[in-house]
């Protein structure tokens, strides 16, 4: 733990969006208003620690808020206009993320390892809490679908709540699997990697 944090610090005192980057990845698989404050605080943090001569020029940046740009422009030619109009604000992050990721000093390659990592041990903490929660349901209720996908709104019956949503779950899960799998099989040669991901499927 005291190596975390004295990572954590280091990397903050180098890059000051680093803590505000991870808080937020860590906390997209919890409710929206939890991940949008920690969005505020990351976006606030990039303005203000900018620096005009260390932007991040990534070309990538552009293509989420073009994505964002055509959804606006779908408005014209949207068969029900109200509805277009109150779904657009929604997708705002995909602007929003680009901007704070082009205001903030760009991430080293090791920094952007750290960040995976930690990402993927918090996902490894979400996995044990709902398994846990989900193993202390099936013993009250004796129902075998508390290990699986997620419930209604007005019925928590599944692994993950409804408004998280277990597809987009095993999505953030797959990242923290896949990372820790290039971690343990580092040092295997490309044939015992084939046969690992043979054997899987």
């Amino acid at each position: 733990m005291k190596n975390v944090w004295q990572t954590l610090k280091t990397e903050t005192k180098d890059n000051p969006s680093f803590f505000f980057v991870l808080i937020f990845l860590v906390t997209i698989p919890l409710s929206l208003a939890v991940s949008n404050i920690c969005l505020a605080l990351f976006i606030i943090s990039s303005f203000l620690s900018r620096n005009k001569e260390k932007t991040n020029k990534s070309r990538s940046l552009i293509f989420p808020a073009l994505l964002f740009l055509i959804m606006c422009l779908s408005y014209f030619w949207s068969i029900d206009k109200d509805m277009t109009l109150k779904a657009i604000p929604k997708e705002s992050t995909l602007i929003l993320i680009p901007l704070g990721f082009f205001l903030m000093k760009p991430f080293s390659e090791g920094q952007k390892q750290k960040l995976l990592a930690f990402f993927s041990y918090a996902m490894v903490g979400y996995a044990l809490y709902y398994l846990f929660k989900a193993l202390i349901r099936y013993i009250i209720s004796n129902d075998c679908n508390v290990f699986f996908y997620h419930g209604e709104y007005d019925l928590d019956s599944g692994l993950v709540p409804k408004t998280l949503n277990a597809i987009h779950v095993s999505v953030f899960a797959g990242v923290g699997y896949f990372y820790f799998l290039k971690t343990e099989f580092i040092y295997f040669n490309i044939n015992d990697l084939k046969i690992f991901y043979f054997l899987i499927l």
